[in-house]
C-alpha cells in the first residue's frame, strides 16, 4: 500500500512540472510608482568611515593602541589571582594519579587499559627539575629564587605567577616561564608563593628546602636504632635540622594517599643534616 501511495504522488508531481513547463512568462508592465534605493551601500559606507578616520589620524591611533595592548599582554601577563605571600614553611603532597573512566582499546577493539585502572604518571616519568613558582614583582621572592637556582645547580624551572618574565630572562640570561591563567597553580593546589615543587615533595603553598619526611614508628625503629628517641630529636632540634610544630617534635604532614584535610604527625628532617655531622652528640 505504501508503494502505491508513493507512486501516485510521484505522478501528480510529474504532471505539475509538465504544466509549469508549458506555462509562458508575461511582462505585466509597471504597476504603481517605483523609487530608487535611497540608502547608501553598507560596504561603501564602511569604506567612507575608514577613509575619514584615516585622514583624521584616528585610525592610526587605534592601531597603535591595539599594538600596545597586545605587546603589554605578552610582556606582562596578568598575575595569577588569589595567591598570598608564603611566610611560614610548610610541606604538602600532591598525588597526580588518575583513574580511567572507560576502557582504552586499540584499533581492533582489544582492551589495552581497563576502566578503573589507577596510574601515577610519576611511576613512568619523573620531574627532572624543580618547579619554582614565584612573583617577580617581589624582590624578596626574586632573591630567594636566585638562591634556590644556585643551590640546585640550575636544575630549576623558574615559573612566574606575576611580573615580567622578559625582564627576568634578560637579567638572568636563562629561560623563565609564566603560569598563564594559573593553570599549574590550580592543578597543584598552590595557594601561596614562592613555592618549590618536585616529584618527591610535589606541591605546597610555601617555599622550602629538600626535606625528609619519616613516619614516627619508622623513625623510632630504623633511624634511632635502639637510641633514645627523645635524645636523638633534641640533638636534631639543637642543630637546626628538625622542622616541627610549636611545642612538638613532629610536623603535621599530608602523606600520599590521604584524603583532603587528613594529616599524620611525622618527623621532618632538613637536608642540612647532610652537610653537618651530629655524631657524638648523643646520636
Amino acid at each position: 500500500m505504501r508503494e502505491r501511495t508513493v507512486s501516485v504522488r510521484a505522478v501528480a508531481i510529474g504532471w505539475a512540472l509538465v504544466a509549469c513547463g508549458m506555462a509562458q512568462a508575461e511582462n505585466l508592465g509597471r504597476i504603481g510608482p517605483t523609487y530608487p534605493i535611497a540608502e547608501q551601500n553598507l560596504l561603501d559606507h564602511i569604506m567612507v568611515r575608514l577613509r575619514d578616520k584615516e585622514r583624521s589620524g584616528e585610525l592610526a591611533k587605534f592601531e597603535q593602541l591595539a599594538r600596545a595592548r597586545a605587546s603589554e599582554s605578552v610582556l606582562n601577563p596578568k598575575p595569577v589571582p588569589g595567591l598570598r605571600l608564603s611566610e611560614v614553611p610548610r610541606t604538602y603532597y600532591f598525588d597526580p594519579s588518575f583513574t580511567l573512566d572507560r576502557n582504552v582499546v586499540d584499533d581492533t577493539g582489544a582492551v589495552l587499559f581497563p576502566a578503573g585502572l589507577r596510574k601515577n604518571p610519576l611511576d613512568v616519568i619523573s620531574l627532572s627539575k624543580h618547579l619554582l613558582f614565584f612573583d617577580a614583582r617581589d624582590v624578596r621572592q626574586v632573591a630567594k629564587a636566585r638562591e634556590l637556582i644556585a643551590r640546585y645547580q640550575g636544575r630549576v624551572k623558574p615559573i612566574l605567577v606575576g611580573g615580567s618574565y622578559i625582564d627576568l630572562m634578560k637579567a638572568w640570561n636563562t629561560p623563565v616561564y609564566y603560569d598563564q591563567e594559573g593553570t599549574l597553580v590550580r592543578k597543584l593546589g598552590i595557594t601561596g608563593a614562592p613555592i618549590d615543587a618536585s616529584d618527591y615533595n610535589a606541591t605546597g603553598d610555601e617555599s622550602r628546602e629538600v626535606e625528609y619526611v619519616i613516619e614516627r614508628e619508622t623513625f623510632r625503629q630504623e633511624f634511632c636504632a635502639g637510641r633514645d628517641e627523645r635524645v636523638v630529636l633534641s640533638v636534631l632540634k639543637a642543630h637546626g635540622h628538625l622542622r616541627h610544630n610549636e611545642g612538638r617534635n613532629t610536623l603535621a604532614v599530608r602523606l600520599p594517599g590521604m584524603r583532603k584535610g587528613e594529616t599524620a604527625q611525622c618527623i621532618v628532617i632538613k637536608s642540612s643534616i647532610l652537610a653537618d655531622s651530629v655524631a657524638g652528640d648523643g646520636c
